[in-house]
């Protein structure tokens, strides 16, 4: 799964591949523990071309009654999401790129659960394959939010946990983002593993465990652990 992750100043290189207004991105800063129903910047495209818009963290399908309480829907399972009834008509219709710079996942090890960081080797920045949908409030408002598609681990992931999300190649981007490509047979090859040799992994402070810490303490590297609450 992939249940935080960070946007860094290193995201201003990926904003340079899109066509949205450079406007748009003025309100981004830097995020290093973002977690479930917060908003964050996500990337979409329309007929009208490209845009950057702040959506809450956890789908709420277009046809709820309301906002279920609980756990939000923040990852879906690529192997099932042109099928499934929340995920299947935005995998057709409504499918955005969610921009981080990393993500964080816990590694059990003996008693205890590390929290890694796991970014690619280069520092490029990474983009997410995700869905996103809007919900009518029902008071004339309306509530966009998205998904992280995940995937099942490469060679890295699998020592850490057992799901990854999904991160598009530059080459895929445009492709995935294109709102005139319905076809899930077209998509689904897209919803694969990255691979092991272009990642990094590495253990950092528990302070990421707690979503009240916000900042670059969060991705440092911590090479012994130990309990900071």
């Amino acid at each position: 799964m992939c249940g935080r992750f960070a946007q860094t100043p290193e995201l201003s290189t990926l904003f340079s591949r899109f066509k949205f207004f450079s406007e748009d991105a003025a309100g981004v800063v830097p995020r290093y523990n973002i977690a479930p129903t917060q908003k964050v910047p996500i990337i979409f495209r329309d007929s009208e071309g490209d845009h950057l818009d702040s959506m809450r963290w956890g789908l709420v399908p277009h046809w709820s009654k309301e906002i279920v309480s609980g756990r939000p829907l923040i990852n879906a399972r690529g192997e099932t999401v042109a099928e499934k009834p929340s995920f299947r008509t935005p995998f057709r219709r409504h499918r955005c790129i969610v921009p981080a710079t990393g993500f964080y996942e816990w590694k059990r090890e003996g008693s205890a659960k590390v929290p890694y960081f796991i970014r690619l080797k280069d520092d490029r920045p990474m983009c997410f394959a995700g869905l996103y949908d809007r919900w009518d409030a029902g008071d004339g408002s309306l509530l966009h939010s998205f998904v992280i598609i995940t995937t099942f681990p490469n060679q890295l992931m699998e020592t850490i946990h057992d799901r990854m999300p999904v991160i598009l190649s530059e080459e895929d981007e445009s492709l995935w983002l294109d709102p005139d490509l319905h076809e899930p047979k077209r998509l689904k090859p897209l919803l694969v593993p990255c691979a092991e040799e272009k990642m990094d992994a590495y253990p950092v402070s528990t302070l990421v465990n707690s979503v009240a810490h916000d900042s670059e303490d969060c991705i440092a590297e911590a090479p012994e652990q130990k309990d900071l609450f």
